[in-house]
């Protein structure tokens, strides 16, 4: 790739509908620059797709409602002569896994995540999408256990460069639709890599995990800064080796929580007035919270929601026993931050204290570039 490449002939992800700004760019130039020296060789392009948030359901067999946001996973990669898949974890190690296209044996001693990737790749092969090998560096704006579906933005990514590197353009109708199906059949009939692949940045969808995805799902604008509040993702930091987040099964009445908060978003400026919008999801967030409540016992997060709450949060919910999610007014999220950050170190199990991701303006619901936001104790 050439120093001087333009942001279409970097971004081989880049279609008519995407959106392009200097600082996707950028981090893209980043990426294709850590191929180099990863590999002693150029990336042919770079790829991406949006890491989603789930804000209501999630239920194996029910609705999810999740905005596609800022974050987004990257993929730079080349096509190999050779049968050899070659994949860079940047960031986790910083190692390169070396795996085959038609092996899987020697999986069992590679990184969770390189073999992920490689179940990817050999469906794509086995649908005709993939002829030979790959070398593969993987990225991501942020860490896969915050909460966020990176994993799907990665698995979105992985087809999309694929694709790319096939000559098809990767965007709606057939090819799209294709890619979409190889992905059900490599990981599941997951919501999180539907909405990475069909929802653009500053979008919210409501999918159904476990459906045939023949159609992607509807789809409506949502940018809650222009609404002035924001989407607080808080995450628990943990010593390292700590076990695993438990994450819970949602209650079945998520599914009825997903459906209303759609049909809220798309009502907004018509039936729903909206002053009132931020007050409406919190109070969903909060049902939605009290319906896992009553199916487990109180973890270290219900502590978070409720000092969130005291804070002058507009609702939260706990979405795993590290991660909570906060619909919180612009003018409140330093205040809402330093109570969280206190009750934290009131407990020994929380007092390494939390990570903040907050949504900033979303380029696709007419802001711009997003921003990140991390505090540390």
């Amino acid at each position: 790739m050439s120093p001087t490449a333009s942001p279409a002939a970097l971004l081989g992800s880049v279609g008519e509908d995407a959106h392009v700004d200097d600082q996707l760019y950028l981090r893209a130039r980043l990426v294709e620059l850590c191929f180099n020296r990863a590999f002693d060789a150029e990336a042919s392009g770079v790829w991406h797709a949006p890491s989603t948030l789930l804000v209501l359901g999630g239920r194996r067999q029910g609705p999810s409602l999740s905005l596609a946001t800022h974050w987004r996973a990257m993929v730079a990669a080349r096509a190999r002569e050779d049968r050899t898949l070659r994949i860079h974890l940047l960031g986790s190690g910083d190692e390169t896994v070396e795996l085959s296209l038609d092996d899987d044996g020697a999986d069992v001693d590679a990184p969770t995540e390189a073999v992920s990737i490689a179940t990817v790749l050999r469906t794509l092969a086995r649908r005709g999408h993939l002829g030979g090998g790959i070398d593969m560096l993987r990225a991501t704006d942020v860490p896969i256990a915050v909460g966020l579906g990176v994993e799907g933005s990665i698995r979105a990514a992985t087809a999309r460069a694929v694709t790319g590197l096939s000559g098809a353009r990767f965007g709606r109708g057939a090819a799209h639709a294709e890619q979409v199906a190889a992905l059900d059949e490599a990981c599941g009939r997951a919501a999180d890599h539907l909405v990475c692949v069909t929802a653009g940045e500053g979008f919210v969808a409501l999918a159904r995990r476990g459906a045939a995805h023949v159609d992607e799902p509807p789809q409506v604008r949502f940018d809650p800064a222009r609404h002035g509040f924001r989407l607080m993702l808080v995450t628990l930091r943990v010593a390292p080796r700590s076990p695993a987040p438990t994450v819970w099964e949602p209650a079945e009445a998520e599914d009825t929580l997903a459906e209303e908060g759609f049909r809220l978003l798309a009502a907004l400026g018509r039936d729903v007035p909206a002053g009132r919008l931020a007050q409406r999801i919190g109070a969903l967030l909060d049902a939605s919270h009290a319906a896992g409540l009553s199916g487990r016992e109180p973890v270290a997060t219900d502590r978070i929601v409720a000092a969130a709450r005291a804070a002058g949060a507009l609702g939260a919910r706990a979405l795993s026993s590290r991660a909570i999610l906060a619909a919180v007014a612009t003018t409140d999220l330093r205040s809402v931050r330093h109570t969280i950050l206190a009750a934290c170190a009131e407990q020994s199990e929380t007092s390494l204290g939390a990570r903040f991701l907050t949504t900033a303006g979303l380029a696709g619901a007419g802001q711009g570039a997003g921003a990140i936001e991390e505090i540390e104790r």
